[in-house]
């Protein structure tokens, strides 16, 4: 179980909203910096999500996912399609809400990649984490120099 994992298990979701998106060449989609966590999880071909301010960059093959806790604005291109990095990208300005993901398709081939784009919307912002240490290897939590209370936790930036 990843860091991840943990911390969406114990998330307040109030709401979900996806988007399956299908990119073909010289295509890419934008979002807007906002408050909602966003989770894009490759279901075919391999895309590129790529950071606005920092430009880091992470690739994802079918199967992977990242998450955005903090509402970075950022991209999703097609990866290793050079025209999808200096294309104008379509921008996501509103979750559509619905039992089903709408399709959306973009780009002027068939589709190379496909995945699922999700904005969760969380009660409390941001992420807590309860009762005991989820990874303790990872996470130390000090006061003092004594060992801190496992009581709620709050990670922030």
């Amino acid at each position: 179980m990843s860091l991840t994992d943990i911390l969406l298990r114990e998330l307040a979701v109030e709401r979900s909203d996806s988007i399956l998106v299908e990119l073909g060449r010289s295509s890419g989609l934008y979002i807007p910096p906002s408050t909602d966590i966003v989770a894009h999880l490759v279901l075919e071909g391999s895309v590129s999500v790529v950071l606005e301010n920092s430009g880091e960059t992470a690739t994802l093959c079918a199967g992977e996912y990242c998450v955005l806790f903090y509402g970075n604005g950022h991209r999703v291109d097609l990866a290793g399609d050079e025209a999808s990095t200096t294309a104008v990208p379509h921008v996501v300005s509103e979750w559509p809400c619905g039992d089903e993901p709408p399709l959306l398709r973009l780009g002027n081939s068939p589709p190379q990649a496909r995945c699922i784009s999700t904005a969760l919307r969380t009660i409390l912002s941001p992420v807590t984490i309860r009762a005991q240490h989820p990874v303790p290897e990872l996470l130390h939590f000090h006061h003092e120099g004594d060992p801190a209370s496992r009581r709620t936790v709050l990670l922030a930036d």
